[in-house]
């Protein structure tokens, strides 16, 4: 399949956020009924055939990583951990795999109250993380994962160090 010639626009920018609510029948079978929304917010990043440098992509998941994977994560600190909802909402995490990489991060079973404050959490982990970045630490244990993950293992793997 010859897909050269088509011409696939960039998605809108937008000038400022928007917001949109979606209403849909509460779930019968959740522990706690009035824990039912869901909050997500989402960003549009880097166009990958446009920006030619896989390195964003590359940082933008590292980034990823270190905000959402674990208990250490920045976003399982101000968002899991206070107990405003029961997980991260589907589709959290950065998006890499498409022509314009996306970020998004939310909660699922948060209560209607909290929804304004998940999404004030959202935007001051941003605004803490613009200042103070990631800690140096955090950064290096990532990338020796990465380094790890990547690490071609043999069936064999280790035994020639005893000889």
């Amino acid at each position: 399949l010859d897909v050269s010639s088509l011409d696939v626009q960039d998605e809108p920018r937008w000038a400022a956020p928007r917001t949109t609510a979606v209403t849909v029948p509460a779930d019968a079978v959740v522990p706690d009924p009035t824990k039912q929304s869901l909050v997500s917010t989402s960003y549009l990043l880097v166009n990958q055939i446009t920006a030619g440098d896989t390195l964003d992509s590359f940082a933008l998941s590292v980034a990823s990583d270190l905000l959402l994977s674990g208990p250490q994560a920045v976003f399982y600190e101000t968002l899991i951990e206070p107990q405003l909802g029961s997980g991260f909402s589907p589709g959290t995490g950065y998006a890499g795999s498409r022509r314009e990489t996306s970020f998004s991060v939310g909660l699922k079973g948060v209560a209607e109250k909290d929804v304004e404050e998940v999404e004030q959490r959202i935007q001051a982990t941003f605004e803490k993380l613009a200042k103070e970045g990631f800690p140096r630490e955090r950064v290096d244990v990532t990338l020796h994962q990465i380094e790890l993950a990547a690490a071609k293992v043999h069936p064999s793997f280790g035994m020639h160090l005893s000889f």
